[in-house]
């Protein structure tokens, strides 16, 4: 079946690519528009292409990034569509997390240094993906996540906020707490678990990528599931990531 999410894009069918870009006092993720057409090459699934030998970790599932490693929790980073997990290390360190933090890079090569988790297509009425898809992105995340020390924490921001969210309800055993940073999406089919990870969403009211009328269903549909998460909006804040989020967050964390 295929979902809608709502994004801002030219009358023309463009690439819009979530990076995380850092100033003095602020971590922004902005959503680039690039004057570039997308093509059946930039969003290859990963049943139709081989991972190359240098993006394989020793699982041969995703190319892992460790940023920092101490004892405690494990946070997980999951990057943007048409980023890279690089582009959640800046995220990582600005974050000031404890315990081990590392970055998963997304399977699907859109273009040298940019990845997806999940094709997305554009058009005026915004942007279009397969529930399927997203399915087998999550499997994916969840093959690497089986080898690391979990429960874990899952970060993501944009889409890979909503993929997230997405393992976090569908993996409950892997991951104690979830982070979605200006992402909403699809989620898992509702199952007879009593058990749920923690979650805390952030999202800008301003947001044109990913309008916050969406975070505001994910969150009432998470209310209707039994989980209540902590969620906070900054008004006037587009699609990013700013200092007020990261102590919000900061909180959180202590709890």
């Amino acid at each position: 079946m295929i979902k809608y999410l709502a994004i801002l894009v030219p009358a023309c069918l463009l690439l819009a690519c979530d990076v995380v870009s850092l100033s003095s006092s602020a971590v922004v993720p902005q959503t680039q528009i690039h004057d570039r057409k997308t093509s059946p090459e930039d969003t290859k699934s990963p049943e139709d292409t081989k991972l190359p030998e240098d993006r394989k970790t020793s699982k041969n599932v995703l190319l892992r990034s460790v940023f920092q490693e101490d004892k405690g929790l494990t946070t997980v980073f999951l990057h943007g569509y048409g980023s890279n997990e690089e582009d959640m290390g800046g995220l990582a360190r600005r974050a000031a997390l404890k315990g081990t933090l590392v970055g998963y890079r997304a399977p699907i090569v859109m273009t040298t240094g940019r990845y997806a988790w999940f094709p997305v297509s554009f058009s005026n009425e915004g942007s279009k993906y397969d529930d399927k898809k997203v399915a087998l992105a999550a499997e994916q995340v969840i093959k690497e996540l089986e080898h690391e020390n979990t429960p874990v924490q899952l970060m993501g921001f944009s889409q890979g906020g909503m993929l997230s969210l997405y393992i976090g309800l569908l993996r409950p055993d892997l991951v104690s707490r979830v982070v979605v940073l200006s992402g909403a999406g699809p989620l898992p089919p509702k199952t007879d678990s009593k058990s749920f990870p923690k979650v805390f969403m952030a999202h800008g009211s301003a947001d044109q990528v990913i309008l916050v009328d969406r975070a505001h269903a994910v969150r009432d549909e998470l209310i209707q599931r039994g989980i209540t998460p902590t969620y906070v909006e900054i008004e006037g804040l587009p699609h990013a990531v700013d200092d007020e989020i990261l102590e919000r967050l900061r909180e959180w964390e202590q709890n």
